[in-house]
């Protein structure tokens, strides 16, 4: 008997038996699709990847991200985001990750893109003009893209 706080003694009505008829016996295989091995087999030959860890030199890039806010100021700027722009932020994005940056200023011809460099996101955008007469806070680093003018 098991002493219970509220209702009193606990008495066994018996020994526990499984009634979960629906597990398959270990190696059974489970209805048309097939055990996981074979789900996963079949997944990796439609998208051709592979199920094996990736090397840190072969991975792929990671897409960058753009606030509605800075997209709002690049377009205010006549500066239209471009794929082969924003893979070069993105690599930026990675130089500064490997010196453990967390917030960035990349500049980039007329403008300065503020990035939050864990999570890949362009917070927002500054001209030239306003970089030139302000004080930039909250940076760690600095990147620039290209050449000095």
């Amino acid at each position: 008997m098991i002493p219970g706080p509220l209702f009193g003694p606990i008495e066994p009505t018996g020994p526990i038996q499984r009634t979960d008829s629906t597990r398959p016996a270990p190696g059974q295989k489970t209805g048309k699709s097939g055990g996981f091995d074979q789900v996963l087999a079949r997944e990796v030959a439609r998208r051709g990847t592979s199920t094996e860890p990736t090397s840190p030199l072969r991975e792929v890039p990671q897409a960058v991200q753009v606030s509605a806010h800075a997209q709002q100021r690049l377009l205010q700027q006549g500066i239209p985001l471009e794929q082969d722009w924003l893979a070069k932020v993105g690599a930026a994005i990675d130089r500064a990750q490997a010196k453990g940056s967390r917030d960035t200023l990349i500049v980039s011809g007329n403008v300065g893109l503020i990035v939050n460099v864990h999570n890949r996101t362009v917070v927002t955008a500054i001209d030239r003009e306003r970089m030139v007469e302000g004080m930039i806070t909250g940076i760690d680093s600095t990147l620039f893209l290209d050449p000095l003018q």
